[in-house]
């Protein structure tokens, strides 16, 4: 079984910092002594509180909710209560290998997709949005995105990598955009596609057909579970595979054994 065991909660320990509310377009802004959630650039709700000396704003991609050093929270309606909300769970993952801290700062100071990607994808899950992303995808990141993941219609820091104005930024969390560096999927077909990070793990991937889990080492398919009715499963593999095994399980396939 394919698994990935990293959880998703980036954080930042900067007062002021914001972050979505995953799902929604309500984002929190948090400081020491203060909570604020903003719907379109308008005040939602605020707490004023006394001062955590360990300040901590966490965006929690694992239930959906934000937290403030495990001591307020911010649920899905962009109310802020001392309980833990209930959770809102959504499976699919990506991991490329990193294990760093996710701080948001120091992800954005590196640029590196190994790090920016998995977050982008998890986040992505709770939107509803399955259009393509056309473009580099790091410069969409840099471009359309503050160091929170919070989307912006336009380059607000002027970096010159992409200019023109989009129309509906949230557009950007599209989890089977992220993703279409590992597969793509039409109506009959799933292809897996040559990557271009040397490892990785896709888990818990819906498709029309069915789940995959895909694990690949050195640039190379590893292993690819298929949960669904074989039956009607079409999938084609990058061109330099040239064979690989297919065993029969209870829910579906598994392909491994790959050769060059």
């Amino acid at each position: 079984m394919i698994k990935i065991a990293t959880r998703y909660r980036p954080f930042s320990v900067k007062p002021g910092a914001t972050c979505l509310i995953p799902g929604t377009k309500f984002f929190v802004k948090a400081f020491p002594t203060l909570i604020q959630v903003f719907s379109e650039g308008k005040l939602h709700s605020e707490k004023k509180f006394d001062r955590i000396d360990k300040f901590v704003m966490t965006q929690d991609l694992e239930q959906g909710y934000v937290s403030i050093s495990n001591q307020l929270y911010v649920d899905s309606k962009g109310l802020i209560t001392d309980k833990k909300p209930a959770p809102i769970k959504h499976n699919e993952r990506l991991s490329l290998g990193v294990s760093k801290a996710q701080s948001f700062c120091r992800i954005r100071e590196r640029k590196k997709l190994e790090e920016i990607l998995p977050l982008w994808h998890k986040l992505a899950g709770y939107y509803n949005y399955d259009n393509p992303l056309l473009g580099d995808l790091q410069w969409l990141y840099l471009s359309y995105f503050d160091a929170y993941f919070v989307p912006r219609s336009t380059d607000t820091q002027h970096q010159g990598l992409y200019t023109a104005p989009l129309n509906d930024p949230y557009t950007l969390f599209s989890q089977k955009g992220v993703r279409s560096f590992v597969l793509e999927e039409t109506k009959d077909l799933i292809s897996i596609k040559k990557n271009p990070f040397v490892s990785g793990r896709l888990t818990d991937a819906k498709t029309s057909q069915g789940i995959i889990n895909y694990e690949w080492t050195k640039n190379f398919p590893r292993q690819l579970e298929f949960i669904g009715d074989i039956s009607k499963l079409e999938i084609a593999f990058p061109p330099e595979v040239k064979r690989y095994r297919v065993v029969n399980t209870d829910n579906g396939l598994i392909f491994d054994k790959f050769e060059a």
